[in-house]
Formats: C-alpha cells, structure tokens, sequence
C-alpha cells in the first residue's frame, strides 16, 4: 500500500537525521566561531575541488573551503524539483517538492530559538544558480549504519 508523506514529514525526518548526526560530532570548531562568523564564512569562503556526496539521490557536493581564517567543508545543494506526484515502490507523494531551500528552513527557526543541533546553512550564488551551503557534518553517518551498528 503506497502511503501519501506530506513535505513537512519530508522535512521533519531530515532535521531529525541532522540533528542525530550533529549530536554524536564533536563541535569544537563550529562552537569556537559565532553565528555571523559562520554564516559569512559559508557565504563568501572560496571553495575548492567539489566532490559528489556518495549517499542520495539529489546530487549534492561537498568542497573545501577557505576564507583565509576558517578551513571547513561546504555541503552544496542546488537541487530545485517539483512534481505533480512522485511514485517509488514504497511511497507515493502529491504535489512533491525537494528543494535547496529546506536545509534553510531547518536552520532559520533553530537559530531563532538558540537550538545548535541544526548545522548552519545559508544561501549562495552557486555559477549563476541560486542553492544552499550547510555546514559540513564531520565524522556523521547515516541513520541505516547507525542501527546496524548498534550505536
């Protein structure tokens, strides 16, 4: 039986990934810079060689990125799809919509509410395409290898 998942799941589900993988990083760096420092830092940082993030479907990068303080990764996302209805073996959504701009949304409310578990993303001219950089997540995983882990 194919089962309708509202984006708002969608985009609940993905905080809740984050906030898991964040929760077991340790946050020396990022809690060392203030929220302006990083937010400028994922803004205009230079960002070098890209490479496709291995898990997903939705093509995202990650890059080095220096601003002549700061060295971190990036996490680039320019993905902007809407679907009338998207149909997979297990899942059947109306009016479906995956967007660069939910990493945003996630982050905007949890800094207003000085909730740190979501990681810091902005909004960035990526070659002419508007798209979103995220603070990159070191040593994450994914909620699959977290259970077959055990951890």
């Amino acid at each position: 039986m194919r089962r309708l998942i509202p984006a708002a799941l969608q985009l609940i589900a993905a905080a809740l990934t984050v906030c898991t993988a964040v929760a077991q990083q340790p946050t020396a760096a990022l809690s060392k810079l203030s929220t302006s420092e990083v937010e400028r830092f994922l803004r205009e940082g230079k960002m070098g060689a890209r490479r496709a993030i291995s898990v997903g479907v939705n093509g995202t990068e990650s890059a080095p990125m220096d601003d002549g303080k700061i060295q971190h990764r990036g996490h680039i996302t320019t993905l902007d799809v809407r679907k009338d209805s998207f149909i997979t073996d297990s899942v059947s959504e109306i009016n479906f919509k995956d967007t660069w701009k939910f990493n945003m949304a996630a982050y905007k409310p949890a800094k207003l509410l000085d909730f740190p578990l979501i990681p810091p993303s902005v909004e960035r001219n990526d070659g002419g395409r508007p798209a979103d950089v995220t603070w990159w997540i070191d040593d994450a995983i994914m909620e699959g290898e977290r259970k077959q882990t055990n951890l």
